[in-house]
């Protein structure tokens, strides 16, 4: 994976949508690959996303018998949202 690529383009798709705050890329095993969410938060977000997710698609997979495709937790501040991706690497966005 080209590391600085994948940050431009996660840059330019943060600035081209005002209301998504930050993305981070997370491992299967819960470590950021790639975050672009301000503070120090990336170890702790990462680990937790991680794991709600792997949650999810075990939930999916069992309960409808088909693949995750996104799942988004609606908060009073703004919502984040999670996607698996297929090389089984999650993204996760804050939108406002």
């Amino acid at each position: 994976m080209d590391e600085e690529f994948v940050k431009e383009t996660l840059k330019r798709f943060i600035s081209e949508d005002s209301r998504i705050e930050g993305a981070i890329l997370v491992s299967p095993d819960g470590f950021p690959v790639l975050s672009m969410i301000e503070g120090e938060e990336s170890e702790r977000f990462a680990a937790m996303g991680a794991s709600f997710l792997s949650l999810a698609k075990s939930m999916a997979s069992a309960a409808r018998g088909s693949a995750l495709k996104k799942v988004v937790v609606e908060t009073k501040n703004g919502n984040i949202v999670g996607v698996p991706l297929e090389n089984g690497l999650f993204l996760f966005l804050l939108v406002r």
